[in-house]
């Protein structure tokens, strides 16, 4: 391709300069398609010599950086790597010279020479750049501007060039600049979502995008969904027409490299067009953005949706001041169908921090405040994995119906709240959300059940004297919630060599095998041994509950303590007197789906009721073994009767026989 100064050279008010396309020592590795060690060796093996690894030509933020046409070169001259297609690949892995900014800074302008590519189809090192992003984009919509801030000699539009070739299109070419953006932790929660959120958020937009001439948008201003509204208009292929306001140039340059131009307009859906809008909130000014999606709201007519992006902190927990009244006054619409707080870790550059999602639909069939419903749901602790996202879309996507369509749907991830209640949650307002439990008996009916199961049993224990009280209302609460307000604790195990537990006499070892089969170890530690190889070992007390995480949730009690835990077991140790170690361990083996543990419900007891159920089990527990053991020596007598007779070593003085009807 020319890179001279003629008459075919863009004009931009000076020289075109010739590019140096510069390239790093990781991203060397991904043109040879090696890993990046092996780059370092080939350095250090190649130093000097005929066939000399190139050395540096530049640096930027102290890190080496090399002509990328020297390295393509030398790896195909000298047959290093897996790429055959190195020189022609060169481009597409390298950045533009160091007389330019880093990657992030000029994306803008290489997005916007792309743009002004596929909008006029000449190859960017021809013309006036100035001219033709004119007669491109006379309203200056997505690219005017930016070409026009290009630099009179920036070799910019020469190395785009080269990029498109290297990427064989405007969009490989976008996509390799976007792949290169590495997220920071200055962005924080407002940096941008990761491909599992994304495809989340575009598999939703595409699920409520229906009917004929339906209209997917982009909110203005501050609320611009960016990478969100590109994956979901991706997805939604042709399906459907995009509205992307003229303020959201980034936005919409995207959308023209995609060619997606025809299908793109600057004017809002009109009322009677069904339409899904996307906003993104990042959280830096909330009771701003708020007010903003408000204003949105108040816009909108019945036959239009939006999702709702941003920080869990902003969109499910307590607010004050403005940004309060106006999340108050988003859900005293009635139009707000489901709030989740989905997994932290869906924003690369805020791995700890969580988004939450907002779906907003039209009026409840005119029905008062007090009758609306929205459905709340909370996923945190769990992995957003592809079959969860399908329900979790299954599950928002049917509140958008009637009351009685969402109720003939098994929800997964949500359930129904009145919205009233909803608006007046002082807490979170996902905070209602728990896992559902089993069915149990009610409560009224069980101190019943109880007496009535002691007069059946024959020699029932003796308990401790046992009244009938008025149930309270219930109060369960969250693993999680119990550990984060010191109520429990985890304790993790500690992995121990085999050899180790074979001791004849010492500790007590339970590991994952005694929890499954809730029987008692007898596995034992030196105690020698345990303080000199594993000093880091903690031993139980009495009531510690252990516990196994993962697919299969378990849970046993250790009644006397002083066991050494084995990973992958761990201890549950509550501090708390509402929660009973037997209780919890019930409430874990009872689970029937594989939760995180920070989501397991546990159930609470009255207070100075603790010692009293335990004194009651223990009772239950050994007239049971009791029961247990005489089963057991029964079965045995009857073996021992059946091999002795069959042996011949007993016999029986036959009954007599009695005449017909004469007993």
């Amino acid at each position: 391709m020319s890179t001279d100064t003629s008459e075919s050279a863009p004009r931009n008010g000076g020289s075109l300069a010739s590019p140096t396309p510069l390239i790093s020592l990781p991203q060397i590795a991904e043109l040879a398609r090696v890993r990046r060690p092996v780059v370092s060796m080939w350095r250090k093996r190649f130093a000097s010599g005929i066939g000399a690894f190139p050395a540096p030509v530049s640096a930027r933020s102290n890190q080496e950086l090399f002509d990328a046409t020297q390295i393509a070169t030398w790896l195909a001259e000298t047959a290093h790597g897996n790429n055959p297609d190195a020189v022609a690949d060169a481009a597409a892995f390298a950045s533009a010279s160091d007389s330019v900014d880093p990657d992030g800074a000029h994306l803008e302008s290489v997005e916007s020479l792309l743009a002004l590519r596929v909008l006029d189809g000449m190859p960017l090192t021809q013309g006036d750049l100035s001219v033709r992003a004119e007669q491109a984009d006379p309203d200056d919509t997505a690219v005017r501007r930016e070409i026009d801030a290009l630099a009179s000699d920036s070799a910019l539009p020469a190395f785009v060039e080269m990029l498109i070739d290297a990427a064989y299109s405007p969009v490989g070419a976008a996509e390799a600049m976007q792949a290169r953006i590495i997220p920071t932790g200055t962005s924080g929660i407002t940096g941008t979502i990761g491909d599992r959120g994304t495809r989340l958020i575009a598999r939703l937009a595409k699920e409520i995008t229906v009917g004929e001439n339906a209209v997917l948008a982009d909110a203005p201003a501050d609320l611009d969904a960016g990478a969100l509204f590109d994956a979901a208009s991706a997805l939604c292929g042709e399906d459907a027409a995009l509205h992307v306001p003229t303020g959201n140039r980034a936005v919409r340059r995207r959308l023209i490299i995609r060619d997606r131009l025809p299908m793109l307009s600057a004017r809002p859906p009109l009322s009677q067009t069904p339409a899904v809008w996307l906003a993104r909130l990042s959280g830096s000014d909330g009771a701003a953005e708020l007010a903003q999606l408000e204003e949105l709201l108040v816009e909108l007519s019945d036959r239009h949706r939006i999702i709702v992006v941003g920080p869990a902190a902003l969109l499910t927990e307590p607010l004050t001041g403005a940004a309060a009244v106006s999340r108050d006054f988003l859900l005293r619409s009635g139009r707000v169908r489901g709030i989740v707080r989905l997994p932290a870790g869906l924003v690369p550059s805020a791995v700890r921090q969580s988004l939450a999602l907002w779906l907003i639909g039209g009026p409840q069939g005119g029905a008062a405040l007090g009758d609306r419903f929205t459905v709340i749901g909370d996923l945190q602790g769990f992995t957003l994995t592809d079959a969860r996202a399908r329900d979790l879309v299954g599950d928002l996507s049917v509140s958008l119906g009637s009351a009685r369509e969402a109720l003939a749907h098994s929800f997964r991830f949500v359930h129904f709240i009145r919205t009233a209640a909803l608006i007046a949650a002082e807490g979170s307002l996902v905070q209602a959300s728990r896992p559902p439990r089993p069915a149990r008996t009610d409560a009224a009916e069980l101190a019943a059940l109880v007496d009535r199961k002691l007069m059946q049993l024959p020699d029932a224990p003796a308990l401790p004297a046992l009244v009938a009280t008025t149930p309270p209302l219930a109060q369960d609460t969250l693993l999680g919630d119990a550990l984060a307000s010191r109520e429990a604790r985890l304790i993790g195990g500690i992995r121990l060599d085999p050899a180790d537990t074979a001791s004849a006499d010492g500790y007590p070892v339970i590991g994952r095998d005694e929890v499954r089969a809730q029987a008692a170890s007898d596995r034992r530690i030196d105690r020698m041994r345990l303080a000199a190889d594993y000093p880091r070992a903690q031993l139980t007390l009495p009531g510690d509950v252990i516990v196994l995480t993962g697919a299969h949730p378990a849970a046993m009690v250790d009644p006397d303590g002083s066991s050494v835990v084995e990973y992958p077991a761990r201890v549950l140790r509550l501090l708390d007197e509402t929660l009973a170690p037997e209780v919890v361990a019930a409430d874990v083996n009872a689970l029937t789906e594989a939760l995180p543990f920070r989501r397991w419900g546990l159930r609470r007891i009255p207070a100075g009721q603790r010692a009293a159920l335990s004194t009651a089990l223990a009772r239950i527990v050994g007239a049971r073994r009791d029961a247990e053991r005489r089963a057991s020596a029964l079965a045995e007598l009857e073996r021992l009767v059946t091999d002795a007779f069959a042996a011949g070593a007993l016999s029986a003085d036959a009954e007599p026989n009695h005449p017909e009807g004469s007993r």
